[in-house]
């Protein structure tokens, strides 16, 4: 039924929006930022049964036989994915149903409660709950801001990683280094590569740093090199 449904309102050559049940649910796993924030979240679009809508201004390809789907937009009219959950937009969206693989390229820009992340091609392994950022990122989720070249992340693990030319913020600290490693069981980032960390007039850079989410403590490996000054430096190290 499904698939007569997309083959009836899908072949057209003009802009569309489909609501139908999101069969598939895992696109959720999208706003991965809701996902390892507040568990629970694609359990609770299956269960609710909330609808998936689709808008593509340039049109779809749909490959019934092999159950692929291709949505197109254009510059300033995108592909538009969204939930009462999140929504994702792109250049192009390609779905892969049978291999459960979801592709977003050019100008992409997924949205949750507390997510944003911006890239230039996003992949995400339904089956596996793992997706791939690169060309280049940014994230929001919560306090903390990431930047770099490419984003992994593993929802069973509960870990995301950024490599290459990250830099973050969170709360009054900011720094740099070459891999980020979030682990959500410990609520901690480690960082190494060279790890710098800045508040105010002040920094601390060592060989493997670790950043305390609940408390904002820094614990530095070293040999370590740092600049404290007399006043304003409310952040510590050890």
């Amino acid at each position: 039924m499904i698939l007569s449904f997309l083959a009836t309102r899908l072949l057209k050559i003009k802009p569309e929006v489909i609501r139908r049940p999101a069969y598939f649910t895992g696109l959720l796993l999208l706003a991965l930022g809701v996902s390892i924030i507040g568990p629970g979240a694609v359990a609770a679009l299956a269960e609710e049964g909330l609808e998936l809508e689709v808008i593509a201004p340039e049109g779809s390809d749909f490959d019934l036989e092999n159950e692929r789907f291709s949505y197109f937009g254009r510059a300033r009219q995108p592909v538009i994915m969204r939930t009462p959950e999140f929504s994702l937009t792109a250049r192009r969206i390609d779905y892969d149903r049978k291999l459960q693989e979801l592709t977003a390229v050019e100008d992409v820009v997924l949205m949750g409660e507390e997510i944003e992340l911006r890239t230039e091609e996003l992949q995400v392994d339904l089956d596996r709950e793992l997706f791939t950022a690169t060309g280049g990122f940014t994230l929001t989720a919560g306090e903390m801001e990431l930047t770099g070249q490419v984003l992994t992340a593993s929802i069973p693990e509960g870990m995301l990683t950024a490599t290459t030319g990250v830099n973050w913020q969170f709360r009054d600290l900011r720094g740099e280094a070459e891999q980020l490693v979030y682990r959500k069981d410990e609520e901690k980032v480690y960082l190494s590569g060279k790890p710098v960390a800045y508040w105010g007039e002040n920094y601390m850079e060592g060989t493997m740093m670790v950043l305390h989410l609940k408390t904002g403590r820094i614990t530095m490996t070293g040999p370590v090199k740092s600049r404290l000054q007399s006043q304003g430096g409310g952040t510590g190290g050890d």
